[in-house]
């Protein structure tokens, strides 16, 4: 309601700025045969100067209001996007895929979860130094949204670890999606001062229907998935088959 009631208000400073603008043109020979007029006609100067000042006040109103408004966006985003990758933080991602999973309910699609984790990074930060390290997480959020379609959801969720929501996206699309960019970072390569290496990811994969698929779920299956991923040698893509049911997982770990 603030809102509303603050585009109301910038909409009445713009509408008092044009009719001032407007009818300047009419209102500028009046002052000038004014000037040196009897006393009679003072009042209606001063009216008009008056007129004038409120509405400098309204300009300044609305100046004021969006630079505020700027400056408040630009909070929000800050709180909603990781500084060094500029993909969504956490928070931003459970709230926004919590929202997208809700309202995708109605379609009857299933809706799919990729966890990335890169590769011993810890030890590339070791060997290498935080700025290398960094310009690998960089990377690889590059190579990641370049295969992604503007409706998927990316985003930071710890220190080197990753998840995608494809929204609509079956087990076998979203594995084609993982394998592309589980490919492309491996053969991507990084530098640190002269010397160059490689780094990979491991992926794990998780897939609901509708009535499975809330976030929460999705993330838990897809952790799974991960943890087996690094268990079987890292550097692949392993989905929970059987996520949502009272059976023990089995996972089917991919490999191109």
């Amino acid at each position: 309601r603030a809102r509303d009631d603050g585009l109301k208000s910038r909409w009445l400073a713009v509408a008092l700025l044009v009719l001032h603008a407007a009818s300047l043109p009419l209102r500028v020979p009046l002052v000038a045969g004014w000037v040196g007029a009897p006393p009679a006609r003072a009042h209606l100067l001063a009216f008009i100067l008056f007129e004038s000042m409120l509405l400098a006040m309204a300009g300044a109103y609305l100046f004021g209001s969006l630079v505020r408004e700027r400056i408040a966006s630009g909070y929000k985003r800050a709180a909603s996007v990781d500084p060094l990758t500029g993909v969504a933080n956490r928070r931003a991602f459970l709230q926004h895929g919590g929202r997208l999973l809700q309202r995708a309910r109605a379609d009857g699609s299933v809706h799919s979860l990729l966890l990335f984790d890169l590769d011993q990074f810890k030890a590339i930060n070791d060997e290498f130094g935080h700025a290398a390290g960094d310009a690998v997480l960089v990377t690889f959020c590059s190579i990641t949204t370049a295969q992604l379609r503007p409706g998927d959801l990316f985003g930071r969720i710890g220190g080197e670890e990753f998840a995608c929501l494809l929204v609509g996206a079956s087990a076998a699309d979203a594995l084609i999606v993982a394998e592309r960019i589980r490919f492309a970072f491996e053969a991507a390569e990084h530098e640190s001062g002269k010397r160059r290496f490689g780094a990979t990811v491991s992926v794990g994969l998780a897939t609901g229907s509708n009535e499975h698929a809330d976030l929460p779920s999705l993330l838990l299956s897809a952790d799974r998935a991960l943890y087996r991923a690094k268990k079987d040698g890292r550097n692949r893509v392993v989905e929970e088959a059987t996520s949502h049911t009272d059976q023990q997982p089995v996972f089917r770990s991919h490999r191109a």
